[in-house]
């Protein structure tokens, strides 16, 4: 479920209050992590009305686009005091962009339709791919060395542990996208057959911008409407069980999505119509400097 809603300003502040400044922009304490990561809307009247869907702003499909945007964005500034710079693509779409630009640049770059959105492989390649964008300068000599390095989960893979450990591994700018997920049963019955098969049917997905974690809460940026939102995950675990009571056999499978039978898949929260199950997690990630 949706735990709350704040502004930027407040988050900060409280954060402020008990924890340990790692960064200008980034913070870890014993139970948490959080990065300053700027929110975006996509569905923002500044952004060019032929990147909406019929034009229209409300139907926009630019969730990828302005989800990636704001995590470059976002680790550029946690990163700019300690004498690292953009390069690269990120120097030349991201660094010093407006907003609606940055989208649009993003949206460019991920091959992202405005009726359609944007495929999951052009989205984790497009993002991972900028890792070499953030550079460590050493002006005396002229260098200028990659400091982030990229990583991807999936599926199973993706669980309140994957998102704590690699924000604890460094400054991070994050993108995470989720299936929306129904539940689709199918019943066999004879005098001796009592067999239920449970599938799931996607029909679409999201992609938001996780900025670090309070405890058990994923904190994370909505690019629908532009707000900051705090979650628990909630765990969806096949359900198969097989007996023969009284000469009849009765048989429950459950096939998860990405084919999952015998573990969990992790929703980003509880849905209303649908499971907004977790497909991926893909994070740039430097080194925190001492």
């Amino acid at each position: 479920m949706i735990i709350q809603k704040f502004s930027k300003n407040v988050l900060v502040a409280s954060v402020l209050s008990v924890g340990i400044c790692q960064n200008v922009f980034a913070f870890c304490w014993g139970s948490g992590c959080l990065f300053y990561v700027p929110i975006y809307d996509q569905t923002s009247k500044t952004i060019p009305t032929n990147w909406f869907k019929d034009g229209v702003a409300a139907e926009s499909q630019l969730c990828a686009p302005t989800a990636g945007a704001m995590a470059m964005q976002g680790l550029l500034q946690d990163l700019a005091h300690d004498n690292v710079h953009a390069a690269g693509w990120v120097l030349a779409d991201i660094s010093g962009k407006s907003m609606s630009q940055q989208i649009v640049d993003t949206a460019t770059l991920m091959q992202t339709s405005p009726a359609n959105g944007t495929g999951t492989n052009n989205l984790v390649n497009s993002f991972t791919a900028r890792a070499g964008d953030y550079v460590y300068s050493f002006p005396v000599f002229g260098l200028q060395i990659p400091i982030t390095h990229a990583s991807t989960n999936s599926g199973a893979q993706v669980n309140l542990g994957t998102f704590q450990n690699i924000f604890k591994s460094g400054v991070t700018g994050m993108v995470t996208n989720y299936g929306h997920y129904t539940r689709v049963s199918a019943a066999i019955s004879t005098p001796t057959l009592k067999q239920v098969t449970v599938s799931y049917s996607r029909n679409g997905g999201h992609v938001v911008t996780p900025r670090g974690y309070i405890s058990n809460l994923i904190v994370f940026n909505d690019p629908e409407g532009g707000v900051l939102q705090f979650t628990e995950l909630m765990t969806l675990t096949a359900k198969n069980s097989s007996n023969v009571s009284n000469g009849v056999h009765h048989v429950s499978i459950e096939t998860l999505p990405g084919g999952q039978s015998t573990s969990s898949v992790y929703q980003l929260y509880q849905g209303g119509s649908y499971y907004p199950i977790i497909e991926s997690m893909s994070a740039l990630t430097a080194p925190f400097q001492n």
